[in-house]
């Protein structure tokens, strides 16, 4: 389902008491946790962005999305890696909320199985210097010598080659 700013997103900006209880109001009245406005931003996308910890389980406990891969909730000007890219897992790691990124791994994630543009998100952490996510990653995943199929370097390479 897609839609411009929902009551829910917009709600989720609001980090204190008032905030989450209006939250909770228009999810028991039956909202859809998933919706997705033009610009792929959805209620657990803006939670995080806004570092209101208290939503975020709330969203994942009522099964809102932590990942975008369905083509049928992918706004129209957006799709495949993008909407991937948008969705609240990678925008927890480009915002280095490791919080987030923990408490979605702990309900679900597959980090191995995800990818935008090829990379995965240890990877996508590492070329991009998000170094305390890389690293909480790399207690993630089963292989940490993950090449990045553009350069040729590991994981341990990009890290070196940086600094």
């Amino acid at each position: 389902m897609q839609g411009d700013l929902s009551a829910l997103i917009v709600g989720t900006r609001i980090t204190d008491d008032i905030g989450i209880r209006m939250c909770r109001k228009i999810i028991e009245g039956g909202a859809s946790v998933n919706i997705i406005s033009k610009n792929g931003e959805s209620a657990l996308s803006q939670a995080i962005l806004f570092d209101n910890k208290k939503m975020v389980d709330i969203l994942i406990k009522v099964q809102a999305n932590l990942i975008y891969r369905d083509k049928q909730i992918s706004p129209p000007n957006i799709r495949g890696q993008d909407m991937m890219e948008k969705s609240p897992f990678f925008q927890a790691i480009r915002t280095q909320k490791k919080w987030a990124i923990e408490s979605m791994c702990d309900n679900g994630v597959e980090v191995e199985k995800l990818k935008v543009n090829g990379r995965s998100p240890l990877l996508y952490s590492a070329i991009n210097g998000f170094d305390e996510v890389c690293m909480y990653l790399c207690l993630r995943v089963k292989d940490v010598d993950v090449v990045d199929e553009m350069t040729g370097q590991t994981v341990f390479e990009i890290f070196l080659l940086r600094e």
